[in-house]
């Protein structure tokens, strides 16, 4: 299990911080008082280009090691510890989300936990999560302003109607407030509602009116203020720029509807439609995707939700207090949750609910944002004057478009790419040509075929790989297979074609006639024309395969591009190696670059081998702490004393290798500063 401990002590000394700890298994609350033995390291995390790490979010978190502890669980010393209006929060939250679990049916209990919590208090499954994605809502299970503001809205109408004194209603208001946003974790978006509802409160106590602009920057200040990583956080970014857009972009959209549509349906119009405008660039940028049905499933169920949220606050409060009161209220949102389910499952199950991009320069998204303020304030004025103001939103536009034709120019890249992704004990190899060309070798577990190559393929807006080399069907290398085939348009596949029985190597098989892939058995002496210089040798299996072992049945690949090249051995073994040592001349193996087989194990890299092949570069993919103990000190020491230099996933993240046929670059991910340039 991981939990993060603040820490007293270390040994006999004093200590401050935070700390990450991986331990086995044991009941532990908040506030605990616990002692852990174990060996503090840097943290664990995969590190690959343009996707966050899990270190990097911990990282913005204040936490910068962890203690991994596997040999015994903590040992509790006393429980009651910590802040005890962080506790209230919890006991409380504890008891208003079991109310759902009590009186609804599943996914509904959950869904309406997630919407009323937030989804890291319910645990909202991967896949409601993926629907919610792709219909453009997935704000509806994060704990956000729009909660916050209508539990507000809804405590000021009943402590207002109670007719408590003006202050005594204040100070109610500012109770709930401070609770819900710890009960929900103080997440940026939350922060950022509940400082602008306390500034609203303090106002109306004071009878000040209220400058949102003002409270929105203060807002910002503060939090930044206690955590400047917060302007990187995604939840910020996007919470002050729907905040902005509600306050700036809503208003001038909703007077302009309402010369066509009622004043109701502008207002619902411009508030469903202008925080999409707003968020796009922000959206892509970290997640590369962007919903096309988004605005419109927006506009259907904004107000709709907006009774969900009201119905699950009171149904949680009143469950609580006596539980057939919650069931009873329940009752009713259980049908409003339902049919919003179902029309959001509909949407997102359109073919074109979704798409994939690459994530826009900074040029791009700048320009972006310059347009859509000079689109505004010639909206605002209603006309074209010769104004300072239209002056300029002309020149924002002007400026715009020459930073997006900056960016565009220099998009394009000069040569072929190679990235070794960091997939732990596994791989995964991406070939980018420039001529567009995309080729993928390996897929290394399932795990890490949803959790790093189809992220970095979408992140990247790879929606098209030309061609997926399966080297051999282990499942380090064919798990993450599965979910590129099923998420990412494949035209042809290479499979060594060896006899194996297994479930995913099964349907990955029915996958590909599924799909309609073209399906290649790979053999010895094969070439692959990949346009532009780039080609492909294919030096082993032969038939019949060397023996039983399925290893040294794996596709061993030599790329060529000018004078630069490549081998990717898969898993490879001596034996493997001996098979192709007979079937080709050294001259013939010479390689640039090693990919060194089966992970560094001392069963590949034979010194015959590595003579023929005489690489300067060796690149080793494995996991750290991997219980194989690869690469073996055995084969380090062989490479070493040829005097080739090795680069390690498990030390070093993911490998990006970039030619342009006659030099090239190696950047290793955890140590850019240590990447070298080779003529």
């Amino acid at each position: 299990m991981f939990f993060t401990l603040k820490v007293n002590k270390v040994g006999q000394r004093k200590a401050t911080g935070f700390i990450s700890v991986v331990s086995k298994a044991g009941r532990i609350e908040y506030g605990d008082k616990i002692e852990v033995k174990g060996k503090i390291e840097d943290l664990e995390s995969l590190v690959n280009p343009g996707l966050l790490s899990y270190a990097d979010f911990l990282n913005n978190q204040g936490i910068n090691c962890q203690l991994r502890s596997t040999r015994s669980p903590p040992e509790l010393l006393h429980r009651g510890g910590g802040n005890p209006l962080v506790r209230l929060s919890i006991l409380l939250k504890n008891k208003l989300i079991v109310v759902p679990q009590k009186t609804m049916p599943e996914p509904y209990a959950t869904l309406l936990a997630s919407i009323v919590f937030g989804s890291k208090a319910s645990r909202t499954p991967v896949e409601i999560k993926e629907t919610y994605k792709r219909a453009g809502v997935a704000h509806l299970l994060v704990a956000s302003g729009m909660h916050l503001g209508i539990l507000i809205g809804v405590c000021l109408i009943i402590v207002r109607s109670a007719r408590l004194p003006l202050w005594l209603a204040v100070l109610i208001t500012t109770i709930v407030n401070f609770l819900y946003a710890l009960m929900t974790g103080f997440g940026p978006s939350i922060l950022r509602a509940a400082i602008m509802a306390e500034i609203m409160l303090v106002g109306l106590l004071f009878e000040r009116e209220k400058e949102v602009y003002t409270s929105l920057s203060l807002a910002a200040f503060i939090i930044l203020l206690f955590n400047p990583k917060c302007l990187f956080d995604v939840g910020f970014q996007l919470s002050f720029a729907a905040t902005c857009s509600l306050v700036y972009v809503a208003p001038v959209i909703g007077e302009k509807l309402k010369a066509f549509v009622p004043t109701f349906v502008a207002t619902t119009l411009s508030v469903a439609v202008s925080p999409v405008f707003v968020s796009v660039p922000i959206t892509l940028f970290h997640f590369s995707q962007a919903s096309l049905i988004g605005i419109l499933t927006n506009i259907i169920l904004l107000p709709w939700v907006g009774f969900i949220v009201v119905l699950g606050f009171i149904s949680t409060v009143l469950g609580a207090i006596f539980l057939p009161l919650g069931e009873l209220v329940n009752g009713a949102n259980l049908i409003l949750l339902w049919a919003a389910d179902r029309i959001i499952t509909a949407l997102a199950s359109l073919p074109f609910a979704q798409v994939f991009l690459a994530p826009p320069k900074l040029p791009i998204i700048i320009g972006y944002y310059l347009g859509l303020a000079g689109l505004v304030e010639i909206l605002r004025r209603g006309r074209l004057p010769k104004t300072t103001k239209f002056r300029v939103a002309v020149v924002s536009l002007i400026v715009c478009s020459i930073l997006l034709w900056t960016a565009a120019l220099s998009l394009a890249t000069g040569g072929l790419t190679i990235t070794v992704l960091d997939v732990g004990q596994g791989d995964a190899i991406l070939l980018e040509n420039p001529s567009g060309e995309k080729i993928l070798i390996d897929g290394a577990e399932r795990k890490m075929g949803e959790r790093v190559i189809v992220p970095f393929l979408q992140k990247n807006g790879i929606r098209k790989l030309d061609l997926v080399i399966l080297t051999h069907p282990h499942e380090d290398h064919l798990g993450g297979l599965p979910p590129v085939l099923s998420k990412i348009k494949v035209e042809a596949v290479f499979d060594p074609g060896f006899n194996y029985d297994s479930q995913t190597y099964r349907r990955f098989l029915d996958l590909i006639k599924r799909n309609k892939i073209k399906y290649h058995l790979a053999r010895a002496g094969q070439t692959i024309d990949f346009g532009k210089r780039l080609k492909g040798s294919i030096l082993h299996p032969t038939l019949p395969f060397v023996d039983e072992n399925v290893n040294n049945a794996s596709v061993v690949l030599r790329l060529q591009y000018g004078e630069f090249s490549m081998l990717f051995t898969g898993d490879n073994e001596q034996e493997g190696e001996a098979k192709i040592l007979e079937t080709f001349p050294p001259s013939y193996l010479s390689t640039t670059i090693l990919k060194v087989g089966h992970h560094g194990s001392s069963t590949s890299t034979s010194s015959g081998f590595l003579s023929a092949v005489n690489p300067q570069i060796a690149v080793i993919s494995c996991g750290r702490h991997n219980k194989f103990r690869h690469p073996h000190p055995t084969t380090l020491k062989k490479l070493a004393a040829a005097g080739i230099k090795i680069y390690r996933t498990d030390n070093q993240g993911a490998i990006v290798i970039k030619t342009n046929g006659q030099t090239y670059s190696i950047a290793p991910q955890k140590s850019l500063s240590g990447s070298q340039s080779v003529q």
